[in-house]
């Protein structure tokens, strides 16, 4: 095998320092948990050991073509580690962790010799992560509820039904659509819901919203808009702060549009950094102003007696998606009966779903035009548009305190882009 970070090594010494390593990090994890216990089966020393004898062993088996010697070994291994388990119960002291964990430390070890370095290390990462989690684990068990144990179960099954049972089709006029990616959208709108309840419940309400307004700006503001705008009117009491939360994803639209951009063309991301640093700016101070402390802000204490409401809302999900379909033949006939010359109309139709599919395909196109100063004109009518869209749903779905705050931030985003537009209308480069 040939690693390339250890090339100065033989390749026979590349694969015992990688096979060292998974057993080192295995045990030290376990060495580590076992301080505290009076029985300790193995520690660090025995896993680094037991890590050695699958490389050893695979190289033996590959060398002399003998492949029946590592299933071989792995048996004696089994018969070992349940030899120390009757041992363990006899003191009372049950538990099959440490010796799952010492045969897996055995099988990466076999994985380096038969030429799978990274996934032999990577896998020892994943599991002493694993490992590692066992006092938040059932911290979290302790506290969720039957109905929030339903709700991941829901969870895990909307997965499933998304990523593999849904028809791997597109549907539409020009196969406008595709199943999977109606599937994405329920999923993403579940998962922003889910994080949103679960940071809510197990953090403080300002930096749990503020959290999952962060990570939902990643992916979709719109989502985010839609799901924090129903929980307002669901607990009004934390207006602020979802509203501060609907204006922070939003921002990071803006930051989101840079880098897709700079992936293809970097003149047209200078030429977009101050509409879009303008827009981040305005949204983030009104953001502060939201969350600064207040003496008599009711958000920590209330947080511990607040009705979090549905922690999945399947409902919820599939009224977006339904709007997503909907929004999307609206934006085709639009562009059909538009023509090509009606970019910048098209521009504002496709900024309403999908801020990503406009930046990227004008990003695209911008390397063959050289128009730098026209596309960046468009993109920003698109992200100006898909501003437009989110307050109509906050102005229909949130409460009126909420309506208010956004409708503030919005107005200011939409006072720059403005005012950046009307000034290079007539730039064509």
């Amino acid at each position: 095998m040939d690693t390339i970070w250890l090339a100065f090594f033989p390749p026979f010494f590349q694969g015992l320092m990688v096979a060292l390593g998974t057993g080192l990090v295995l045990g030290l994890e376990r060495e580590h948990q076992q301080s505290t216990e009076q029985y300790s089966f193995a520690g660090l020393r025995t896993f680094a050991l037991m890590s050695l004898v699958g490389y050893l062993t695979g190289n033996l088996a590959i060398k002399t073509a003998n492949t029946w010697l590592i299933p071989l070994v792995a048996v004696g291994i089994l018969l070992l580690i349940a030899m120390a388990y009757r041992a363990q119960a006899e003191q009372k002291s049950l538990g099959l962790t440490t010796e799952i964990a010492l045969f897996i430390s055995y099988l990466s070890g076999s994985l380096v010799a038969v030429g799978y370095p990274g996934e032999a290390f990577g896998g020892a990462v994943a599991v002493a992560v694993l490992l590692s989690l066992k006092t938040r684990f059932r911290h979290f068990i302790q506290q969720i509820s039957q109905e929030e144990l339903a709700a991941f179960l829901k969870f895990f099954v909307l997965i499933v039904l998304a990523l593999l049972l849904l028809p791997d089709a597109y549907f539409g006029p020009d196969n406008l659509l595709h199943y999977r990616s109606v599937g994405w959208v329920i999923l993403l709108v579940s998962s922003i819901s889910l994080t949103g309840y679960l940071l809510l419940k197990f953090g403080s309400a300002r930096y749990g919203i503020l959290g999952t307004a962060a990570v939902g700006g990643l992916f979709s503001s719109t989502l985010v808009a839609w799901v924090f705008s129903g929980r307002s009117r669901q607990m009004p009491s934390l207006a602020p702060l979802f509203s501060g939360g609907i204006l922070l994803s939003s921002s990071v639209m803006y930051l989101r549009v840079l880098f897709l951009t700079s992936l293809f063309s970097i003149e047209l991301t200078r030429q977009l950094l101050l509409p879009c640093v303008l827009m981040f700016l305005v949204s983030v101070l009104v953001v502060g102003f939201l969350y600064a402390p207040k003496s008599d802000s009711p958000f920590e204490s209330a947080t511990p007696s607040l009705p979090l409401g549905n922690p999945l809302d399947l409902k919820n999900a599939l009224y977006f998606a339904a709007l997503y379909v909907g929004v999307s033949f609206f934006m085709y006939y639009s562009r059909q009966e538009l023509g090509e010359s009606g970019s910048f109309a098209s521009a504002a139709f496709s900024g309403i779903a999908d801020m990503d599919a406009i930046t990227i395909s004008t990003a695209q196109w911008v390397q063959q035009s050289l128009s730098y100063g026209y596309a960046a004109r468009v993109i920003v009518i698109g992200a100006l548009s898909n501003t437009v869209f989110k307050a109509i749903l906050v102005l229909v779905r949130s409460c009126p305190s909420t309506r208010k705050q956004v409708l503030i931030g919005f107005g200011l985003v939409w006072l720059m882009g403005g005012l950046w537009l009307a000034l290079r209308w007539d730039v064509h480069n």
